[in-house]
């Protein structure tokens, strides 16, 4: 019989993996698959300096992700803390909120959980537009892991806009890169030579040890940036990041130029 302990439930859309929760009550709670502990952005939530530079006193850390998924990452949330997801599909929301039964990471988390429903972009620049843009110390970008890779979140611009919400500059962006068809490290690579961005890429090769069949499991690839390397020069970070692996030489891309063709595998 199969061990109850081990039990879990995944989200898939076609031949896309959304993320995997344990059932059982002891470990519902663990971060899997994409986002775990020694994933990219497992180590940035993990790590992340929770005093001010220079000042003993503690602060809470504020989260923005575009992409909901099953909302993993809020299990690394503490009390205090803000995590607020920007989710274009509404029934996406209703999976992961525990509509159906399936999915307890944000009624689980210990931090305030924020989902926003519509296209991440336009809502940033509404917000920004309306003067009320968040102030992030991670903004996690996981929106290109399918075959249908939304090209408008990965232009220059795009970026200029998620620069605008980072708290300071120790901040970190952290994007998934995961994807079956396309060489997104090299897109990234660009953006980050652009700004003058400091820059990590890990690979996390030990959750292809999990549950799931081997067919929906990607390279799970992460790019953690920064304005300084505060963050990233940590040692659980360091140790586990070498630079950006280029595979392709792109231009930058912009919102009047970009090329998926190119970046083919």
């Amino acid at each position: 019989a199969a061990d109850p302990r081990f039990s879990f439930n995944v989200l898939t859309h076609e031949d896309t993996y959304h993320g995997t929760q344990l059932i059982a009550p002891e470990s519902r709670r663990y971060p899997t698959s994409y986002y775990s502990k020694n994933s990219g952005v497992g180590l940035t939530l993990l790590n992340y300096p929770r005093q001010q530079n220079g000042s003993m006193a503690p602060r809470n850390v504020r989260v923005g992700a575009i992409g909901l998924g099953v909302g993993t990452i809020a299990t690394y949330g503490l009390p205090g803390d803000v995590f607020r997801f920007y989710e274009i599909d509404p029934e996406v929301v209703r999976v992961a909120s525990g509509q159906y039964g399936y999915f307890s990471f944000l009624s689980d988390s210990q931090a305030r959980i924020e989902v926003v429903e519509g296209d991440a972009r336009i809502t940033l620049e509404r917000e920004l537009a309306n003067g009320q843009a968040q102030t992030y110390d991670v903004l996690v970008v996981d929106a290109f892991s399918g075959d249908i890779v939304p090209v408008h979140l990965l232009t220059k611009e795009a970026f200029e806009l998620y620069l605008k919400y980072l708290r300071d500059e120790d901040s970190v962006i952290a994007v998934h890169v995961s994807n079956r068809t396309m060489d997104l490290p090299s897109v990234i690579a660009k953006e980050a030579e652009y700004f003058h961005l400091h820059a990590a890429f890990v690979s996390d090769p030990g959750y292809q040890g999990s549950l799931l069949p081997s067919d929906l499991l990607l390279p799970n690839q992460w790019i953690l940036l920064s304005r300084s390397d505060r963050v990233l020069s940590l040692p659980a970070i360091s140790r586990a990041s070498r630079p950006i692996p280029v595979g392709h030489t792109v231009p930058l891309w912009t919102d009047d130029y970009s090329n998926l063709l190119q970046i083919l595998w």
